[in-house]
Order: structure tokens, then sequence, then C-alpha cells
């Protein structure tokens, strides 16, 4: 079986990013609006803090990142 069937070759192989991105972009939305669709928040990062929104469009600063760790 060829390489390019694998993961790590579309990881690996520059060509592939924006379909990698793109994939990577509409999981993350699907899993937040699933998440939200049964009233569950969801975290993220965002400008160095870590996000809690909530269902509603709330959206709560939870910690501030200091270089990859928690302040």
């Amino acid at each position: 079986m060829s390489g390019t069937k694998y993961l790590w070759y579309v990881e690996k192989v520059r060509k592939h990013l924006p379909l990698l991105k793109r994939l990577a972009k509409e999981a993350s939305q699907s899993a937040i609006n699933n998440a939200h669709s049964k009233n569950i928040p969801v975290a993220y990062i965002e400008d160095g803090w870590i996000i809690k929104e909530y269902p509603d469009g709330t959206k709560e600063k939870y910690f501030k990142l200091n270089g990859g760790t928690m302040k």
C-alpha cells in the first residue's frame, strides 16, 4: 500500500496543509455545535487566555496562559 494513504503523509507534505486546516476547522465547529446542542460549554484558547464559552454565547476568561503554563 502506498504511503500516501496515511495521515502522517498528509501532515508532512506541505501541499496538503490547506486541506488539513479545513478539515480541522470543520471538525472543531461540529464538536462545538454538538456540545452546545447538549447545553455543554466549550473551552478554547484566545489571546493567551483559556476561554469557557457557554451555549448562550456568554464567555468567561478561565485562566491566563504564561508561556504555555497557567498563571
